[in-house]
């Protein structure tokens, strides 16, 4: 739903991220984004709650040595504490309960660990290509699971504060439609 310029930007972005060390993607979907990750991941652990989603990943990445693919629901990652360096998430917020996805994120995280999302966003993008979009998505895949939250750069930025994250940058990246590209990192408990 993103369009090209989009992806191309978002990939771009994580790749400017320089090494991410031990790297978990929560929503890897067809593994698009995973296989940019990987570049500068010691490894990458894709993971995603469809398991059509993940055959089109597996065929992706076949060629890619350091990605595991896995299903599992990002409400309840099946890691233990301080597993990861970096979370990658790419439109997975706007689908699933912000709190829950955002608290394991928080939880799997090492110290100091780094959070990257992007979130497609109607915000700067104009209706016209909003709706254009959407009416094409429809007649190619069918009613796409429309999400439960729309993200503007604020919003996504309160959000992550909220959830426990320092966010780093928040901004909106993309062509004629747009995402929010943020990098935050996990804060370290009150008290410590």
């Amino acid at each position: 739903m993103l369009g090209e310029e989009t992806h191309q930007a978002i990939a771009q972005n994580l790749l400017a991220e320089g090494e991410l060390g031990e790297t978990l993607e929560v929503g890897c979907g067809s593994g698009h984004f995973t296989v940019v990750a990987a570049k500068n991941a010691t490894y990458v652990v894709g993971l995603d709650s469809s398991e059509s989603m993940l055959k089109v990943a597996r065929a992706r990445l076949e060629v890619t040595k350091n990605v595991l693919t896995l299903r599992a629901d990002c409400e309840e990652l099946p890691f233990p504490r301080s597993g990861f360096d970096t979370v990658l998430m790419t439109n997975v917020l706007m689908y699933v309960n912000a709190s829950k996805a955002l608290s394991e994120c928080q939880r799997v995280l090492r110290p100091n660990g780094v959070l990257i999302l992007a979130q497609f966003s109607f915000q700067g993008t104009r209706w016209m290509d909003v709706l254009r979009r959407v009416v094409g998505t429809i007649l190619r895949f069918g009613i796409p699971p429309f999400g439960r939250n729309e993200y503007s750069l604020n919003k996504l930025a309160r959000t992550l504060r909220e959830n426990g994250f320092s966010n780093q940058s928040t901004r909106l990246v993309g062509g004629r439609f747009k995402a929010i590209y943020a990098r935050s990192s996990k804060q370290a408990p009150v008290g410590n």
